[in-house]
């Protein structure tokens, strides 16, 4: 089924290297999802991601990540649960 276009209407998609791309200026994302990636990463690389990720997500908003996308050493950024 596709999206309804109301929903897709009130939605923003970006495309974003997490890698070599600066954390966007403010925090405007009322979800960021970025399930599965982190894992592939250095603990560093996943760090430096996961810190952008997390500014780029509105305050209330959610930052959704995979089981395994926080590599040892890597904790949950400051400010955010983990729900589950």
């Amino acid at each position: 089924r596709a999206v309804d276009r109301r929903l897709r209407a009130s939605a923003r998609f970006e495309v974003h290297n997490l890698v070599l791309d600066p954390a966007p200026g403010e925090a405007a994302f009322d979800l960021v999802s970025c399930r599965n990636v982190l894992v592939y990463m250095t603990a560093d690389a996943a760090a430096r991601v996961l810190a952008c990720l997390a500014a780029a997500v509105a305050p209330g908003g959610l930052l959704l990540l995979g089981p395994a996308d926080l590599p040892p050493g890597v904790g949950v950024p400051a400010g955010f649960v983990p729900l589950g």
